[in-house]
C-alpha cells in the first residue's frame, strides 16, 4: 500500500500593503514584504516553499504531509504573527493579512485550480 502524500497551497495577502506603500513610501512597503518573507521562511519547514506571488501576496507550498493538522498548525502560526504590531524601521504598524488554503487533490489538481481555490478561500475567511 502506498502512502498518500498530499500538499497544500496557502495564499497569503497583505491587505494593507498598498496603503502602506502610498502613505509611508514604497521603501517601507518593500522592507515590510522582506520582513514577512523572512518570518514565513522561519515558520514553514525546510521542505516547504515560500514565494512572493505578486505585490502584497505570497504563495506557500506545504509538501509531504499526511494529516491536515500540520497545515492548520502552520496557518495558525502565521496568523498569530500578524496579531501583533510589526516594527518596520522606526515605525510600528498593524498588518492586515488574510490566508486561504487549498489541498491537493481535494481542492484541485492543477496549480491554477489550487491557487484559485486558495484565493477564494482567503476572501471567505
Amino acid at each position: 500500500m502506498r502512502n498518500k502524500v498530499q500538499f497544500a497551497i496557502l495564499f497569503l495577502n497583505v491587505a494593507n500593503h498598498k496603503d502602506i506603500n502610498e502613505n509611508l513610501g514604497r521603501h517601507v512597503g518593500d522592507f515590510l514584504i522582506r520582513k514577512i518573507a523572512g518570518v514565513l521562511q522561519k515558520i514553514v519547514r525546510k521542505t516547504d516553499v515560500v514565494a512572493r506571488y505578486s505585490d502584497g501576496d505570497f504563495a506557500i507550498l506545504l509538501t509531504n504531509f499526511k494529516d491536515l493538522n500540520k497545515v492548520e498548525m502552520i496557518q495558525q502560526r502565521i496568523s498569530k504573527y500578524f496579531e501583533k504590531p510589526v516594527k518596520v524601521n522606526s515605525q510600528t504598524m498593524l498588518v492586515d493579512a488574510k490566508i486561504g488554503i487549498a489541498v491537493y487533490p481535494e481542492d484541485g489538481i492543477t496549480d491554477k485550480e489550487l491557487l484559485a481555490k486558495a484565493q477564494v478561500q482567503k476572501d471567505t475567511e
